[in-house]
């Protein structure tokens, strides 16, 4: 009957949550054109904690080499050592602020921000260390040669601009061939130079 598809539909959309969250947030880093409307309505339908009206601030964690690091590995390991930098990065952001973390693309993690009321840009730098003082030490004890770089974007008034953050800490990744690699890179400090 109709009703019974409906239901075997609507069960099999609720599984299907933490995809359609991912394909969320990457809507969001790419896409700076986002209005707030559709924005609030796929908020509250994939239940996120996201208040579109607070300032953000993306950050990225990119392995340097992940071509190479993760070729050499079984799958499970791969799969594994994402699941695992996600988990850190995850406690870290729920710790100090508050926000989501998804893998963007394979060693590219992506962290949504929101910027608390009371310390809000000042959150950043510390939570940054922290992530890249925590991912280093999970890895070490993984024994793998793996090097970060964490890219920090400047703080924008709300989630529909999210975009422009993401790109701000992007490029202050790709500059890091100036400055080598496990480096912390605000967009600032670049913007600087």
């Amino acid at each position: 009957s109709r009703k019974d598809m409906l239901q075997r539909m609507n069960a099999k959309l609720s599984e299907s949550i933490p995809l359609l969250r991912e394909k969320f947030f990457v809507q969001l880093i790419r896409d700076s054109r986002t209005d707030r409307l559709s924005t609030e309505k796929r908020i509250d339908f994939l239940d996120l904690r996201l208040p579109y009206d607070a300032p953000y601030c993306a950050l990225i964690v990119r392995i340097d080499n992940p071509r190479a690091i993760f070729d050499t590995m079984t799958e499970q390991n791969t799969q594994l050592i994402s699941f695992a930098i996600q988990n850190i990065c995850q406690e870290i952001v729920d710790a100090r602020a508050s926000g989501s973390v998804f893998e963007h693309q394979r060693g590219e993690y992506v962290l949504l921000v929101a910027l608390p009321e009371t310390e809000g840009e000042d959150v950043i730098f510390p939570l940054a260390s922290e992530l890249m003082a925590s991912l280093n030490d999970f890895l070490k004890r993984m024994a793998k040669e793996i090097s970060l770089t964490i890219g920090i974007g400047a703080a924008v008034a709300n989630l529909g601009k999210m975009a422009d953050s993401y790109q701000m800490a992007a490029e202050a990744i790709e500059r890091k061939l100036f400055l080598g690699k496990n480096q912390v890179i605000t967009f600032d400090v670049m913007a600087a130079q």
